[in-house]
């Protein structure tokens, strides 16, 4: 069949097939996959409603969100806090909200509405595509940010020449993030650090586009993957973590962890067959700052029964999860 007479939906099946493909390990062929899909997608043909107030405004905030409900009209209220920063918000909505598009037709944003649940890479470059703003910024669509939280990013760039910038993750609820990872906060000071944060992070949109935006068959490590690209391209400047960008979200819970590990086990295998010997990134900046001097941070100081209590919950969610599927 000519690629040119397919329809939307036949489009969108390629996107799913080359996703399937990823997820069955089969990289080469979801590779060829996802190049045609790209060739041939044009997401403004995708059902959308524009309520945006158009005029320049300085940062795009883009959400993916699927099936959040009241979290995610949390989560757009804290962005309602005042600022001084010209903002835009653009919800890709890939289902499950249902219950609030009523709320959500009383906003000023952009709603998104897929006809597939696209996987959040994906979501974000369809963002990206309908975005104004001189930076993109990309936050989870449970999350709760701080009322500096937008001010902070115009700040970062207007002062330092940063590729792209990560911000902290402190816990929604009490207790939410006692198993999070290291690098959800890495302290009160700016360090070089890999977009480990994919809900809580900032690129110029022109940066953004000139990468192609973020890998659309990752779900799972994408931050790393955009990452190693952006230094391969932009090598005379730094991604950083930048505390000022401070949101709050809680670490996945136990019943998800085990979906989480598989995902972040293929993208890993990913990695090593596209960076190469590059593929430890994320590991060469931990050492990084484990060998850097100075006092030790609160999360390198928990206990060894601590971290084994962690492997233990993590290995019983990965085998209660095998069961489910």
């Amino acid at each position: 069949m000519n690629d040119n007479a397919l329809s939307m939906t036949e489009i969108l099946d390629i996107y799913q097939r080359a996703r399937r493909l990823y997820e069955e390990g089969s990289f080469s062929q979801a590779e060829r996959e996802i190049i045609r899909y790209k060739s041939l997608v044009d997401y403004s043909q995708i059902s959308h409603e524009d309520r945006r107030t158009h005029g320049g405004c300085r940062l795009s905030v883009i959400i993916v969100s699927y099936n959040q409900g009241k979290e995610l009209i949390t989560c757009l209220e804290s962005l309602q806090s005042p600022k001084d920063v010209s903002t835009e918000i653009i919800l890709i909505d890939n289902g499950g909200n249902e219950s609030i598009h009523a709320q959500l037709a009383s906003r000023s944003l952009l709603h998104f509405q897929s006809p597939i649940n696209f996987a959040p890479s994906e979501g974000r470059n369809i963002g990206a595509h309908f975005a104004t703003g001189e930076i993109l910024v990309f936050v989870d669509d449970d999350c709760v940010v701080d009322p500096l939280f937008c001010d902070s990013i115009p700040l970062a760039f207007d002062t330092f020449d940063f590729l792209a910038i990560r911000g902290r993750v402190a816990a929604k609820s009490p207790g939410g993030n006692a198993s999070a990872p290291r690098h959800y906060d890495l302290g009160n000071y700016p360090l070089p650090a890999p977009l480990l944060t994919e809900g809580n992070m900032a690129v110029p949109r022109d940066v953004y586009q000139t990468m192609g935006g973020m890998h659309p068959l990752m779900f799972g490590l994408e931050g790393m993957e955009f990452s190693w690209r952006l230094c391969k391209r932009f090598p005379d400047r730094d991604i950083y973590y930048w505390p000022g960008m401070l949101l709050r979200h809680d670490h996945v819970g136990w019943d998800g962890r085990g979906a989480k590990k598989k995902r972040h086990a293929i993208a890993r295998r990913y990695l090593k067959t596209v960076m190469g010997g590059q593929a430890d990134l994320r590991a060469q900046y931990a050492r990084w700052y484990d060998d850097r001097p100075g006092p030790f941070k609160r999360y390198e100081s928990r206990s060894v029964g601590t971290r084994l209590r962690h492997a233990v919950l993590d290995a019983l969610a990965i085998l209660l999860y095998g069961r489910r599927k």
